[in-house]
């Protein structure tokens, strides 16, 4: 009965997107769209969807392209594509009831049902002429869904395999000179630490939509990292949090409160706690944004606790299919004992992130980083003010090669330069692993 009513489901949604086709490929557009809309017409979805993308950076904006970029979008069921798309629309054209109707029929299709119901509902009082009498089924698709449930929910399961040329974060010299001291020799912990080792991750997801712009969401993650000879070194994180995130015009906004413990070699070592909120504008193709973090970190040794506040700054914008983000980073951690104040510092960082997309099913992240570190008070070994750069990269690949299994490949590098020796250290990580999402 359930693949039934699922089948009836798909059915009303290929006639809805037939008859928005139909309808639009009859009327003038742009050479783009009217190429995009031809090919759906023919079916050739797929090729519909790559042209589109293809064009997106040259016409992303022009109503007629939006729109047929969207029911493109729709085709290969990339719906959050074509929400944006679509919002876009109706921002310019709020009575393009066609648009509407689109818009409802991928919130719908993505889970979002109270703003599905919000649009399918303006359609339909606008609807004079009955061009979409299968409103009143959606509708009733709606009430029945939200009886049963009052949100959504997404989990995936991870399963990998990685190298660690530097596990414990350590340095390569073996002695090393501290003034008070005079030379000593560090323990084999203190020295970098080679290994292999096995990660698996579990992460669930709930989303409680409160209207078309407002959803309430939580989230629940623990990563599990099993080093094979080195066992000291195993780890395990976990992430808890919650928020609410919005919408008002062109502005997102997010709150969002967290706690994200870490035991290393199966004991509680630290906890990581507070929240956090930001907010966006979007404009076209550009996006401006900032976001505030107060948080605690309280380690099992009690002499290491901090308060931390980070600010960051951001602009993004989309070109040729490739999202392009820089951030600005500052903030300043303090010790909650003052007797040991030359654990708090001020920081600031630069960011920059690209973001490519390939076809329907390929991704391809790179990220660098930049941190400086000023620390404050004297340090009680080295008898000076510490001073830290940290230089990290990123570069991740992901592949959906089955519904819902995709292929990642992630590699990592830090480099921590600092005027004291014992915190200097460089870090290589690779990893490979395969998700599940459903």
């Amino acid at each position: 009965m359930e693949d039934r009513k699922n089948l009836n489901i798909r059915h009303i949604l290929l006639f809805v997107f037939f008859c928005l086709i139909c309808g639009q490929a009859a009327s003038q557009q742009p050479p783009a769209a009217d190429k995009i809309l031809a090919l759906l017409k023919q079916k050739k979805n797929h090729q519909a969807y790559q042209l589109a993308l293809r064009h997106q950076n040259e016409y992303e904006g022009e109503t007629s392209f939006d729109f047929a970029f969207a029911l493109a979008a729709q085709s290969m069921r990339e719906h959050h594509r074509a929400i944006f798309a679509l919002e876009r629309v109706l921002y310019d054209y709020p009575k393009w009831l066609e648009a509407r109707y689109a818009l409802a029929g991928s919130y719908f299709a993505s889970g979002n049902l109270a703003a599905a119901k919000t649009e399918f509902e303006q359609v339909k009082a606008q609807d004079k002429k009955g061009k979409y009498p299968d409103i009143a089924k959606f509708l009733t698709l709606i009430k029945k869904r939200r009886q049963n449930t009052g949100g959504s929910w997404h989990s995936q399961l991870q399963v990998g395999i990685g190298y660690d040329d530097n596990a414990n974060s350590g340095i390569n010299d073996e002695f090393v000179d501290i003034p008070s001291l005079g030379q000593i020799q560090l323990f084999d912990t203190s020295l970098a630490q080679k290994d292999t080792f096995i990660r698996t991750q579990a992460q669930t997801s709930y989303s409680k939509p409160l209207n078309k712009q407002h959803s309430f969401y939580g989230l629940g993650k623990f990563s599990y990292a099993d080093y094979q000879d080195n066992p000291e070194m195993t780890r395990l994180y976990g992430d808890i949090s919650g928020g609410w995130q919005g919408k008002f015009s062109r502005i997102k906004t997010n709150l969002n409160l967290f706690y994200r413990p870490f035991w290393l070699d199966h004991s509680h070592y630290l906890d990581y706690f507070g929240l956090s909120t930001s907010a966006s504008y979007q404009l076209n193709k550009h996006e401006f944004g900032a976001s505030l973090i107060l948080a605690q970190q309280t380690f099992e040794q009690a002499d290491l606790d901090k308060k931390q506040l980070l600010v960051n700054f951001w602009y993004q914008i989309s070109v040729l299919g490739v999202s392009d983000r820089l951030t600005l980073t500052l903030g300043k951690e303090e010790s909650d004992d003052s007797a040991f104040d030359y654990l708090g510092r001020d920081l600031w960082g630069l960011g920059y992130q690209a973001r490519g997309y390939f076809g329907t099913s390929i991704s391809l992240t790179a990220r660098i980083n930049y941190i400086r570190s000023e620390y404050r008070g004297i340090h009680p070994l080295f008898d000076e003010i510490r001073d830290d750069n940290l230089w990290s990269a990123e570069l991740s690949y992901q592949q959906l090669f089955a519904e819902r299994w995709r292929w990642l490949l992630k590699a990592n590098y830090l480099d921590n330069k600092s005027n004291f020796v014992l915190y200097q250290y460089d870090r290589t990580v690779v990893s490979s692993a395969i998700r599940y999402d459903f």
